[in-house]
């Protein structure tokens, strides 16, 4: 895992741990994001994030969570929402973001970084929620202890999952509204009598 950057990482954890997935589909979450979208969406990815004490930590460059894309749009496409496992403190390393970046192309001044950027703090339990397309990173953590949470991303069902759910959990455990939110719905056929099936 460390060879391929993945050492801080935990992809999926609700595939080994079901009881994740209480946070991903957690009502009061899905409504507002609801509100975000004003239409479908999905759970496009659900990781573990975590941020090691005095170490380097491969998600504090500036980045956005849709991955390579650097165009912008006048609705959102797609949204975290960051599960604070731990309390988000300046000390360990809390996210910080750059206000408006998910407006613009290009990548923001240095100068505009260190006028605007901020690190967002927070509390275990909260949910820190924003357009995949703002840049942002975490912080530097100079605690004595590990600063973790899960990072869900809920997009428009065209961007395809990171992992496909629906072949990893099994559809009868879900009612209809989790089956769309989970993405049983928007799983491409594997076929033409496939596709024909989902169709009707």
């Amino acid at each position: 895992l460390k060879n391929i950057n993945e050492i801080h990482t935990v992809r999926a954890p609700f595939l080994i741990e079901k009881s994740f997935l209480d946070i991903a589909l957690n009502q009061n979450l899905l409504d507002l994001l609801r509100l975000i979208f004003s239409g479908v969406f999905i759970l496009n990815q659900s990781n573990g994030v975590i941020n090691p004490p005095k170490e380097n930590y491969n998600q504090r460059a500036w980045h956005r969570d849709i991955p390579y894309q650097h165009f912008v749009s006048s609705k959102v496409l797609s949204a975290n929402a960051l599960f604070c496992i731990d309390d988000f403190t300046l000390t360990n390393g809390a996210t910080a973001v750059i206000p408006c970046s998910h407006k613009s192309e290009i990548f923001p001044s240095e100068e505009y970084i260190n006028r605007h950027a901020i690190q967002v703090e927070a509390k275990a339990g909260d949910i820190i929620v924003m357009d995949s397309m703002l840049y942002h990173g975490g912080c530097r953590n100079s605690s004595d202890k590990e600063r973790r949470a899960i990072n869900h991303i809920y997009s428009l069902p065209f961007f395809s999952q990171q992992i496909n759910l629906p072949s990893n959990l099994n559809e009868a455990d879900f009612d209809d509204l989790h089956k769309v939110i989970l993405g049983f719905k928007y799983n491409e056929p594997h076929s033409v009598e496939d596709f024909l099936r989902l169709r009707g």
